[in-house]
């Protein structure tokens, strides 16, 4: 279950036609019930605007803002804090046993956007106060750095919530999704990292 290019909307209402259309197998409108208990959890429209935000998106950029912060704590404060959330329980306690691969999923699509906002940003890939635009090369690393470094080598460190290995299997699914071309480069930085840090890492994700 990985959602490639859908807005958050059309998503939702592709569910909606599935749980209602009679000729469809139940099994296959159950999932579509859970993908929209989770959708409802991860995204919220802001009443002035109506834009839709996507929470999740925020959870990695809360994750990498305090890592670079050094707040070990209230980042882990912070995950604890998103997964308890009482839509996404609810969400979870919904779907049963396929609460995990749902959240996996959900996880996983957010972090491929962004990663793929890294890759497309013009101010992200710029440097020299914007003035130079980094090559693809350039970008891979400083995001497979990043990531290895800021979100990853956190989640091992700090005192582990409950979905920290999801989120860690998420990134590293979601970087083979958007670097199709460098599949490896962000094994490649983990391996740079401390030894003990690399190697909890990789045991989770193979």
């Amino acid at each position: 279950m990985i959602y490639i290019a859908e807005n958050p909307q059309s998503r939702y209402d592709k569910d909606e036609q599935l749980i209602n259309n009679p000729a469809e197998d139940e099994s296959v409108r159950q999932q579509a019930r859970f993908r929209q208990a989770f959708w409802r959890a991860r995204f919220i429209r802001q009443k002035k605007t109506d834009f839709i935000a996507d929470s999740f998106l925020g959870l990695w950029m809360n994750l990498i803002i305090n890592s670079t912060n050094g707040g070990k704590h209230a980042t882990s404060k912070e995950i604890e804090k998103f997964f308890n959330q009482p839509m996404l329980q609810d969400a979870m306690k919904q779907a049963g046993e396929s609460a995990e691969a749902c959240l996996l999923a959900e996880l996983t699509d957010s972090a491929r956007v962004y990663f793929l906002t890294c890759r497309t940003d013009t101010n992200y890939g710029s440097n020299l106060l914007g003035f130079k635009r980094m090559n693809d090369d350039e970008i891979v690393d400083k995001t497979a750095r990043s990531a290895a470094k800021n979100i990853l080598s956190t989640l091992i460190h700090i005192k582990r919530p409950a979905c920290s290995d999801q989120m860690i299997k998420a990134v590293w699914n979601a970087w083979q999704l958007v670097f199709t071309d460098f599949p490896q480069r962000l094994e490649d930085k983990v391996r740079e990292l401390d030894a003990e840090t690399s190697c909890q890492i990789l045991q989770i994700v193979h």
